[in-house]
């Protein structure tokens, strides 16, 4: 019995021992488990980031494509429209001429009959 009873001490101590291994370990497990979480927000809002600029990105992008756009269409309408003029100006010059020669046409009809009258 007295060996029995010299045992149960360091049984107990053997035991409170192990116990106190066995809580640091959980602590130590759990401080990893709280870092791995902390780590995991981290990268979701890096990704969460990531994701907004790429967003952002894109949206920059089809901004600047309509820009594009919208300015090409409004060359080729300016273009459009200087070819318009053009032919305007040309159809006017065309008129004054056919104008003039009309005039100078009479002028000289005018002549000949007042010259026949003489």
């Amino acid at each position: 019995m007295e060996k029995e009873n010299s045992l149960s001490p360091s049984i107990n101590e053997s035991i409170i021992a192990t116990n106190k291994s066995v809580k640091e370990s959980n602590e130590a497990i759990m401080a990893n488990a709280n870092r791995q979480i902390e780590i995991l927000e981290s990268q979701t809002n890096l990704y969460r980031n990531t994701l907004l600029l790429i967003g952002v990105n894109l949206i920059i992008g089809f901004g600047i494509l309509v820009l594009a756009f919208i300015s090409y269409s409004d060359k080729q309408e300016i273009a459009t429209l200087n070819v318009q003029l053009r032919s305007r100006e040309d159809e006017i010059r065309t008129l004054q001429l056919q104008q003039k020669h009309k005039q100078k046409t009479t002028d000289s009809l005018t002549t000949v009959i007042a010259g026949e009258k003489k």
